[in-house]
């Protein structure tokens, strides 16, 4: 059995359109969380 090193890097520039999508999306559920509607938890 081979074992080989696998390489992590970010894949580029992301979508534009796709990007600002997901960062309404998360200011959304922000606000949610904010307002006490949802218990938001980041996993880090």
């Amino acid at each position: 059995m081979k074992w080989k090193r696998i390489r992590n890097r970010v894949g580029g520039e992301p979508d534009p359109e796709l990007y600002e999508n997901k960062k309404q999306i998360i200011g959304a559920l922000k606000k949610l969380s904010d307002l006490g509607f949802l218990d938001l938890r980041y996993k880090g």
